[in-house]
């Protein structure tokens, strides 16, 4: 399982050319900090990042939005904050309307979704499974790892005789699979 905490924030301007450019600029962070993510997770951020800017851009009314991507574990929470504190309104879309589905393709694609007011806003979440990376992938990034380094731990008692010393002791850092517990997820 991944212990670390990925944590990515950034600006938008909040213009319907700019919800293309959010998709990718997601997707190209998540791989950067070393998410995996097959063809379904990325289909599932795109459109949940895609639904969230989409509605901000055309319901809050607000020049900045701020995209934030928390992953832990094999979690992933999109997170959208725009500067009005009006929330979101579910509504129905029928059957020939162009739009009213966002909301519902947000909470159909996630675990869980919710939106709360905050000082400066609002923010809309909604929080993802990832897929566990498959053994191909983890031993590769393993591959790519630096060598284990040898460091210092501390002393330990050694017999010699009838009496007790301490005496240094060298231990190698087991990285790789600390590494490989770590990538599994």
């Amino acid at each position: 399982m991944r212990a670390e905490t990925v944590v990515v924030r950034f600006f938008l301007r909040a213009v319907p050319a700019l919800v293309p450019v959010a998709r990718r600029r997601a997707i190209a962070q998540l791989i950067g900090h070393g998410v995996w993510l097959d063809e379904d997770a990325t289909a599932a951020v795109e459109l949940v990042v895609s639904e969230l800017v989409t509605n901000a851009v055309v319901h809050a009314d607000t020049d900045v939005l701020t995209l934030g991507l928390y992953v832990r574990g094999l979690r992933l929470t999109i997170d959208l904050h725009d500067g009005n504190h009006r929330l979101p309104v579910r509504r129905s879309a029928d059957g020939g309307s162009e739009g009213g589905r966002g909301l519902e393709l947000v909470e159909a694609m996630s675990l869980s979704n919710g939106w709360a007011e905050t000082e400066r806003g609002k923010h809309v979440w909604a929080e993802l499974a990832l897929p566990k990376p498959p053994p191909a992938v983890v031993r590769q990034r393993l591959l790519q790892l630096p060598p284990t380094p040898r460091q210092r731990v501390g002393t330990f008692p050694a017999r010699t005789g009838n009496s007790t010393e301490r005496t240094s002791a060298h231990v190698a850092v087991a990285r790789r699979p600390h590494a490989l517990a770590r990538l599994a997820g």
